[in-house]
């Protein structure tokens, strides 16, 4: 698949997710950049392996992580009473996520980001991602 047709088919789905995230509790618009950023990494991974289990496992996983440790799910509270540990948030809300959560730190944002752009340079690298068809040399038609 070319960046385009990713651009195309992907992203509207990724958009989608992030303005209905965007309506939880204590969203904001660097959370909702947060959860589009994780999407882009999940279409990523799918690109990688053509598996779909992939990155539903690696979402699950991510959400999963957040019960269990007691902090807010997407600004969402009512999954911490099944939390094994208590969690405190420390003093300031750009470390921490606040009252969004972990998504909203701008820890997570900058090393999010970062796994993006390696991930889509990995798959520039092993040809998964090309031009599109209006600025390839020759097309062929069969």
């Amino acid at each position: 698949p070319s960046l385009t047709t990713y651009a195309f088919s992907g992203c509207p789905s990724n958009y989608s997710n992030s303005i209905a995230h965007f309506a939880n509790d204590n969203s904001s618009i660097t959370s909702t950049l947060a959860i589009t950023v994780g999407g882009a990494i999940m279409g990523c991974l799918y690109s990688f392996t053509d598996r779909l289990w992939v990155p539903s496992m690696v979402h699950t996983s991510w959400n999963f992580c957040q019960v269990i440790f007691g902090v807010k799910l997407s600004g969402l509270d009512e999954f911490m009473e099944y939390s094994l540990f208590e969690s405190k948030m420390g003093p300031t809300d750009l470390l921490t996520g606040g009252a969004f959560g972990p998504e909203n730190s701008i820890i997570t944002i900058i090393a999010t980001t970062g796994l993006l752009v390696f991930l889509i340079w990995r798959l520039i690298q092993q040809d998964k991602i090309v031009q599109p068809f209006w600025r390839r040399d020759s097309i062929v038609i069969s």
